[in-house]
């Protein structure tokens, strides 16, 4: 929400600027000669006057001034700790994994002395998972010069911006790169599944957003 438009009178501008501080540590280590690496990371962001939706005590967005457009508020304090874990792992020459997890606890540690979901200290931030998990394969056929490549997304449930439960999905992937000399054409198909979910919630009038439906990728690459 960080546009020129958010800092009008009539959305409840201008706002402070948005601070924050990050503090982040980890490790890297790679065993077999390098064919499997691994990563895990812990981190802690803050960040100040962050803008959200106003929302009254019934979680409806409000219009104070009556112009048709919805207010703004900042948050006082939004905290962020979590932990990230990476492996990659060449399982031959061809054929290469990928593992990728992220705890993530997202709660508001400081309010702004209104009302409303989002400045409830101690609550979970709207649309925030504490759980991902990625997993991601591709195998190479090099008599074929081509890769297929499979992979899924699963994410936790999460709060909507006025407390409703935005429910967990996982998603798949898949594509084919054919890499003929210095031409590569890549087919990428998301969502192969169809599956219908929530990218995530917005208030009890509105319902949740949805995520996007199946959908197919042609790319051409020429190399010179």
């Amino acid at each position: 929400m960080a546009t020129a438009a958010n800092q009008l009178p009539e959305v409840g501008g201008p706002f402070a600027p948005v601070t924050g501080e990050i503090i982040e540590a980890g490790v890297k280590t790679a065993l077999d000669n390098g064919r499997i690496r691994a990563s895990l990371n812990f981190y802690e962001i803050k960040r100040q006057n962050f803008l959200q939706l106003l929302l009254d005590e019934d979680g409806e967005t409000v219009d104070a001034g009556g112009d048709g457009e919805e207010d703004l508020q900042a948050l006082g304090e939004v905290t962020s700790r979590g932990i990230e874990f990476d492996l990659v792992a060449d399982l031959t020459d061809d054929w290469v994994a990928t593992l990728a997890y992220a705890y993530n606890d997202t709660r508001i540690t400081e309010d702004n002395g209104t009302t409303g979901f989002l400045n409830s200290v101690g609550t979970r931030f709207a649309n925030a998972p504490e759980h991902q998990l990625g997993f991601w394969t591709r195998y190479q056929v090099p008599a074929i010069d081509t890769a297929f490549a499979l992979g899924a997304d699963y994410i936790s449930d999460r709060l909507s911006l006025s407390g409703q439960t935005v429910k967990e999905y996982v998603v798949f992937d898949a594509s084919i790169i054919w890499s003929p000399g210095p031409v590569e054409v890549l087919l990428r198909i998301d969502n192969i599944l169809d599956k219908t979910y929530a990218e995530s919630g917005f208030i009890d009038r509105t319902g949740h957003f949805p995520g996007e439906p199946r959908t197919v990728f042609v790319e051409l690459i020429k190399r010179f």
